[in-house]
């Protein structure tokens, strides 16, 4: 599981930016006000395909988001979307450095001779990435109304993960030599 970090690590790094140019798992609203604030056109629930067709008069859903971000007939339209957090930016950057610390455990040090050591600090990083990023995330829906602390569906589901990956951290153990 050491072994398959790396990987998996670039790999969520590569779905978050696939999250953000497909306007998936918005940010919770902000203020423009904000440096990284952003406006997804395309992933708010209150502008859908239909409805952005609709108001445009358009049959094809990409011509019709253009029209509205683009043309000023629909100016009105594009001050009513929100600014929001690219969480999905945020959770890639993190997820960057996640693999930039698991890459130096592998490659410079002797933490691959300990079964489980990279695989639990993996664990431990990748989903507090997670736990924090969902402070800026819109409520994806999920149990967070049904259990107490406040807590969002995703950092309830990352919890395990930190705690597994203690574990593994504090039980890691010596590779023998085998010939």
């Amino acid at each position: 599981m050491d072994r398959v970090a790396l990987p998996v690590t670039s790999g969520g790094v590569l779905i978050r930016l696939a999250n953000f140019v497909n306007s998936e798992i918005l940010g919770s609203e902000t203020t423009k006000n904000v440096p990284t604030a952003v406006k997804f056109i395309r992933g708010e629930d209150r502008l859908s395909e239909s409805h952005a067709m609709q108001i445009t008069e358009e049959q094809n859903a990409n011509a019709a988001y253009e029209m509205i971000e683009h043309n000023p007939k629909f100016t009105s339209i594009l001050e009513q979307i929100p600014y929001r957090h690219p969480a999905q930016l945020y959770e890639a950057f993190g997820y960057v450095i996640v693999f930039a610390i698991v890459y130096y455990m592998y490659w410079k040090t002797d933490a691959r001779k300990k079964h489980g050591l990279i695989f639990g600090v993996f664990l431990i990083l990748l989903w507090a990435v997670r736990f924090i990023v969902e402070f800026v995330k819109q409520s994806q829906g999920g149990i967070e109304s049904d259990l107490p602390g406040g807590l969002l569906t995703g950092q309830w589901l990352s919890i395990p993960f930190i705690l597994v990956g203690f574990y593994l951290v504090f039980t890691a153990k010596n590779r023998t030599e085998t010939l």
